[in-house]
């Protein structure tokens, strides 16, 4: 499985605000652990995919004053229906435009890719092969996980609700 901070090649601004900025908070450390346990596959291209860092900030800053107003307990149960009540509409819009990011690639590539991949000139390849081929590149990247949301500094405290 593949891991970056960066998304082909770029950094992630997102993903950057959440590493300065949240690392090590307790917002963030709920957001992540709840996802973790509610949608064990929001990493992936299955999940949020790319898009998760844009949805990890906006929970975050969606709620972040009422984790100052509120007690743990109601901030948390705020923050984990916020984010189940908002989950699925998101991983729709993400995977959506992964796919159609895959489609793009894939009909990019050039014939030295099919040569490579599979041993044979694009040419020689009538739709269905081509179709199959894609559900077959598209199968191997659904899988990665673009960020890997491990910061270096480790949460210290205990949750007192």
């Amino acid at each position: 499985m593949r891991h970056s901070n960066t998304l082909n090649g770029l950094i992630d601004e997102d993903y950057q605000i959440l590493q300065n900025e949240y690392s090590g908070t307790e917002q963030l450390h709920e957001v992540l652990h709840f996802l973790d346990l509610a949608f064990p596959e929001w990493k992936t291209h299955k999940g949020l995919g790319a898009g998760a860092p844009e949805f990890v900030l906006w929970v975050i800053n969606h709620t972040s004053e009422t984790c100052h107003t509120y007690s743990m307990r109601e901030y948390l149960k705020l923050l984990y229906t916020e984010i189940a009540d908002t989950y699925e509409s998101s991983k729709e819009f993400y995977t959506n435009a992964f796919e159609e990011n895959c489609y793009r690639i894939f009909i990019d590539m050039d014939d030295d890719f099919f040569l490579e991949e599979y041993g044979v000139s694009v040419e020689y390849l009538n739709d269905h092969q081509i179709n199959g081929m894609f559900e077959d590149y598209y199968k191997k990247r659904v899988e990665e996980e673009p960020f890997n949301f491990t910061f270096e500094e480790d949460i210290p405290w205990e949750l007192s609700l």
